[in-house]
Formats: C-alpha cells, structure tokens, sequence
C-alpha cells in the first residue's frame, strides 16, 4: 500500500483535492452582499425579498409625488381661476381643502405602515 501511494501520489492528490473541491461547489450557495448593509450576506432568495421591498417603496415614493403634483396643479389651476378675475366656487375651496387633507393623511398613513412593515421584516431577518 505505501509502494502504491509512493508511485501515485499526484494522482491520490489530484482525487482528494478534486472531491473536495466538488463538495465545495454544490454544498455552498452562492451570496452576495446585501443591499441594506455592506457587511451581511444574501442569498438568492434574499435578495428577491430585499429587492422587492425597495421596489416597493420605490413606488410608495413615486406615488407621493404624484399626489404631491396634483394638489400643486388644483392650487395653480385655483389661483389662475381667481387672477383671471373668476369667483372661486365655495365647494372648489372645500374640495381644495379635503384634497389636500386626505392626500397629506393618506401618504402620512401609507408611508408609516410600509416603514413598520420593512421594519418588521428587517427584524426577522436579522434574527
């Protein structure tokens, strides 16, 4: 036995190096680093769920802009009404007022739940 191991030593090498180098390859996943913080490393899956949350409140944003446009384009359209020398209507200033109250409420409310909601999650995957 040792005769043999003497004249096939690469060979024996070369087998032990190669089985070690394919349980390294199909037993360890592949990770990268996280989008929240440098120093954790992610998975696929993770990343998935970390990517997903960000396109979320990506969109959340986006939305706010949009609300945000809109009750700046009622103000202008209202203020270019009463220059023109037009009466402003009652209701188009209680509209004005309810449109800018329920947009500033709703992202208010909107936006909190979503940051619990990250928030919460960020915890249980860290622990």
């Amino acid at each position: 036995m040792l005769d043999f191991l003497k004249k096939h030593y690469i060979e024996v090498i070369s087998l032990i190096f190669g089985i070690v180098f394919t349980i390294i390859c199909y037993g360890c996943e592949p990770k990268v680093k996280s989008l929240d913080s440098d120093v954790r490393l992610v998975n696929r899956q993770e990343f998935k769920i970390e990517l997903d949350r960000l396109l979320a409140l990506a969109e959340l944003r986006l939305a706010q802009l949009d609300q945000q446009d809109q009750i700046r384009g009622l103000i202008f359209n209202n203020a270019v009404s009463l220059a023109q020398g037009n009466q402003i209507s009652p209701f188009g200033i209680i509209t004005a007022i309810g449109a800018i109250y329920g947009f500033s409420s709703a992202a208010k409310s909107g936006s909190s739940a979503l940051i619990a909601s990250l928030r919460n999650v960020k915890k249980t995957d860290a622990g």
